[in-house]
This record gives structure tokens, sequence and C-alpha cells, in this order.
């Protein structure tokens, strides 16, 4: 299942974010230029993620520096790229590269052939403006603010409006989709009208925001991994592997989902991929999907544009197993694949960063990344049917092609996501061993958390110098799962649920809010965690979950934040297992 949250005001949903001009007159030639305003402030924000032009059109853009820093501190410009394909990220790294600075307006000249048009770079109180025709073939051109680190939250998409084309085939999104296409047996779903629980109920949220189910059961089975593409798609990983599926166990999948009008509804899915070992982590990176899907991480593309993966490409093999796994997937502004690994122990043919992370002594050669690229008919995944245990987890950060692979941070038990704000600041979490209580935790290069660490085993850090302490300890009343996480900026929440971070509780049924204070160098919470959405009451325990009678079956796992600001978070099945891969020792319905 899937609630979409968003934030209301006056009973009326209010979808910040996705403007267009009003200024665009579409299909009409006009003697003027189409004037386009963008505003950009102190928080790294363009209030404009989109606007449409027409193909040849003259456009006037003017940026206008709504903020109070100076350009030094917090500079802003607007770059159109002049390819469709191009990854603003990627354009930003190869900026600082070819020596951006400020002089240049960090738009170094042997870049510009790149691009269509740019602003100045302007500081607080500010306005540049630019006249540029706009290209004559259609297409979705994106545009970024180059100054350094920027481009992780500013970019967007001028439309160059063409003739309608036809859509990939789709279906249409409405709760009563077959899953044929990826389970068997239908018929093994349990009747609704069986359940004690309310499939239609939400959880109870924070004053002023409303949640609503976006895309529900049959069709998303246990959905644990959420994406969106560089245009606004939302791909979502799960399926039935997860808890102890055997060799023969049906696969997990991705599923894209399009808001086609920008309505905020969801029109049409489409199976991306199939034939996935347990997805437990995504993220997307040029035209590439990366997916954790243990024991390996593979590499998703669609090269013909119909929405369904044509190449599989194997990067890592011989990881952990899915319990305690890999997942954790960011792509950072320094160009580089963060992830977060668990103390499942990887095989002795697991690249050698992993195998250090583990303390596997091994002389077998790292050959890996294998980057092997298959069609979907003739991708197989990798199974290995144990777990043993390894003295810790941690962090690994590799370059965009799987190399250059190694350990950022470690001691950690069950890190299952991270996080960083708008300095470039991680925030990660740790499921507790028992009930020493799970933690939140700034991650930063060469740490350790405490977990195997050579002085001594310690959870906490409080009495170990060698050790980073949590940001935020769940006591032990407070049994917890954690999992997704995610920091909030966009102006579409109320100014106090900006600059927060939001993170999953998947055993208590919350979302939590994290308000980071600076004590030093570390973050730590002004208070108690708020309860942003809250699930309500259950009964079994973590294993063996049973909602209350008329409460939703709200079990949140993965967590994003859509084009518009509205936030998207995947709800789980009420418990481990499922029939195609039971959990022994519970009901696997």
């Amino acid at each position: 299942m899937f609630n979409k949250l968003i934030y209301t005001e006056r009973k009326a949903v209010r979808l910040v974010g996705m403007v267009v001009a009003s200024s665009v007159l579409a299909g009409t030639a006009v003697a003027e230029p189409l004037e386009i305003t963008i505003e950009g402030n102190d928080r790294m924000q363009y209030d404009t993620k989109r606007f449409a032009v027409d193909p040849g059109q003259k456009v006037k853009l003017t940026l206008k520096h709504v903020g109070e820093m100076p350009v030094e501190a917090m500079g802003h410009n607007v770059v159109i790229l002049a390819d469709t394909e191009a990854n603003p990220i990627s354009f930003g790294q190869l900026v600082q590269t070819k020596g951006g600075n400020l002089d240049n307006g960090y738009l170094p000249k042997p870049v510009r052939d790149q691009v269509i048009a740019f602003t100045e770079m302007i500081g607080g109180g500010e306005t540049a403006t630019v006249t540029f025709t706009a290209p004559e073939e259609p297409g979705e051109y994106p545009y970024l603010c180059t100054f350094p680190l920027h481009v992780s939250q500013m970019t967007g998409v001028m439309n160059v409006k063409g003739e309608a084309v036809a859509a990939p085939e789709t279906r249409k999104v409405d709760g009563t989709d077959k899953v044929s296409e990826v389970l068997p047996d239908e018929s093994n779903f349990p009747d609704p009208s069986e359940l004690n629980f309310d499939p239609d109920a939400v959880p109870e949220m924070a004053e002023g925001f409303e949640a609503k189910i976006w895309v529900r059961e049959p069709v998303l089975l246990n959905p644990s991994a959420l994406a969106f593409g560089r245009k606004g798609r939302l791909y979502v990983g799960g399926g039935p592997q997860y808890r102890d599926p055997n060799k023969d166990s049906p696969k997990d999948f991705v599923w894209v989902i399009e808001d086609t009008n920008d309505d905020g509804e969801p029109d049409n899915m489409n199976l991306f991929a199939t034939g996935l070992n347990s997805v437990q982590g995504l993220a997307w990176r040029d035209n590439e999907l990366w997916v954790a899907n243990p024991p390996d991480v593979t590499v998703l593309r669609d090269t013909d544009g119909d929405l369904k993966a044509d190449e599989y490409v194997k990067v890592y093999t011989n990881l952990g197993h899915l319990r305690h796994g890999l997942h954790g997937f960011n792509w950072a502004p320094d160009g580089r694949l963060y992830m977060s690994q668990g103390n499942s122990e990887v095989q002795d043919g697991a690249p050698k960063p992993f195998r250090e992370l583990h303390h596997i002594d091994s002389d077998n050669p790292d050959n890996q990344p294998l980057n092997k690229v298959y069609s979907p008919q003739a991708y197989e995944p990798d199974f290995i049917d144990n777990w043993p245990s390894a003295p810790h987890g941690g962090y690994l950060r590799a370059d965009a092609n799987g190399e250059h692979l190694e350990i950022f941070a470690r001691g950690n038990r069950n890190p299952w996501d991270m996080t960083f704000d708008a300095g470039f600041n991680w925030l990660g979490n740790d499921q507790d061993p028992g009930d020493a209580g799970d933690k939140l935790l700034m991650v930063f290069e060469g740490a350790h958390y405490g977990m195997g660490h050579p002085r001594g085993s310690i959870w906490t850090g409080d009495s170990n110098p060698a050790v980073v302490p949590p940001s935020y300890h769940f006591t032990r009343y407070q049994k917890n799962s954690l999992v997704g996480i995610k920091y909030y900026l966009h102006d579409h929440f109320p100014k106090n649920y900006r600059d927060v971070f939001f993170i999953n509780d998947w055993v208590n049924r919350n979302i939590y809010v994290f308000r980071p204070k600076w004590d030093g160098a570390m973050m730590k919470d002004g208070g108690d965690l708020e309860e942003f959405a809250d699930g309500g009451t259950h009964s079994g325990g973590e294993l063996l979950f049973t909602p209350g009678e008329g409460d939703p079956l709200f079990r949140p796992t993965d967590m994003e934040i859509g084009p518009s600001g509205a936030m998207y978070v995947a709800s789980w099945g009420p418990q481990y297992g499922s029939r195609w891969a039971p959990y022994i020792g519970g009901d696997a319905d």
C-alpha cells in the first residue's frame, strides 16, 4: 500500500512546486518574448520546477534571488542544458572539474557549449535576466543552479512542447489490477471483508496534514523501496521475497507510476523490471536505476523509453543475505553512491571493501565491479539461503560505475537508511540488538559507532571516546524498527516542518520528526521526537503483527519527497513473510 502525505489548508489540497508559468500561451505566436520568472531563496530552492514553451519561441527568463545572503555564500543562477538526456548532477560535477568559480559565474568556458542559455550568478536581493530562443526540437530540457552543491536541491525542467506521441502501454491505476504478471495464484489474497482492520483507513496525522492511499495492494505487495526519476515518475520496488525465500520463490519487481496530468493523482502504472531478489534500495542517476537486491547490486536501464528495463547490469555480487543486508542507496552531491550494509556476512567472493568491513580473511581476487550486461530474459539473480552474522555492518561509497568502492564508516548492526541535509551532513539510523534501543547517527568518514569495536563493543558510545555517540537514542521501552529517513526542505510543508528529518518506524507504525540542533560538530535533537503519523494500536509484537480492529494497515518502510513537495510513504504488509516466501514460525498470510 502507498500513502501520500500532503499539507492541507482550509481543507483544500495545496500542491506547491508543480508550477507552469501562467504567461505561457500554448500554440500561439506572439511578437514579444514569453516572460518566465523563477525565484531562488536562501534555502537552496527554486519556486518554479517546470515551465513550458513552444518550439523556436523567444523567451525572456528572469531569476530573482529573494534571499538575503551574499553571492559568495548563497549564489544562484539558472543554467538550461542543451541535451534532454543530460543529468544535472553530472553537469554540476563537470563545472567543478573544469574550473568553475565565482569569477566565471560557476560556468567555465569549456562547458558552455552544452548550454542553451544561462543567467549570471547573483546574491540575495538581486535580479538577472536572459533572453534566448527555445530549441526547435521538442523535449524536456533540464535546468540547474551551478553554485557548489546547489544542484542537489535546485533543478527543474523546461518543456519544449511538441505534438502528442503515443504513450507506452500502461495500466490504469485504480487498485483493482490483477497481479498475474508478477505473482502466481491470485486467489491466495485474503478477502478484505474477512480482515479485522479497515483497508481504507489512513494513519492519524499531525495537525494541518492529511494522508490518502495513492496506490494499494494487491498490485504493490510489500513495497520496500522508492525513488523518483528525473522526469518525476515514481519507481517502487518490492514483492514476495522477504523474509525467507528459497531459490525458486517468486521474485521481486519494480513498478513505475506516473501522474501524467500534474493533478497529484496516479494515472498510469508499468511493470519496469522483474526477476529480482529482495529489493531494499533504489536510487536514480543519469538514466539508470540502481537497485540493492542482496546479494547483488543491479543497474536497470530503459534504453528505448518504453518504461520497461531492457538492460540488467550486475555490478556487484556475493554480498550478504537479504536480512540485515544492503540498502540505504543515495547519490550524493559529490557524485558518489553511498550505501548502508548490515551485519549479514558477505561471501568470500564479495568485493574486497565488503570483506574488510566484515573482517573476512580471504585470498580471493577482487574482480568487481562486474558491470556485466544481461537482457531481461538472461538475467538471473544470485541466491544465498543463510545469513551468518558479521561483527558489524557499516557504510560504503563508490563511483558511478561501481569503481573505487571504499568503507566510509562502520560499527553498525543494521543501518537501514541514510540521508543528507542541505549542507551535505548525513543522518542515518541503526536497529538495535535486542532491547538496547535504536539510534539516529551522524554518518561521517572514518566514524565507528560501537558494535564490534576493538576496544569493546558498546551500543551508545557514552563511555568510549573512540565511539561516535548517537544523535538520538530510543530508550528500552520504545521498541522500534527504524527504516526510511528523509530530510525535508520544500516549501510545500509549513515552516515548522522544514529543515527537519522524517523517520519511519516499522514496528510502532509511526513517522517521527527529528528537529536537529547543533551541539558543536554533532547534530542532536532539540527535544523529544514528535509523532507526525500514527497508525494506531496493534498486537502480536514485532513479527506476528496484527492491527487493531478498524485501524489502518499502515506499516511504513521507505519514503520519498515528490516534485510537488508531497511525501510518499511505502506501507508494508502486516507480517513478515508472504505465502510465497513464508516466515517460519509465524502466520504467513
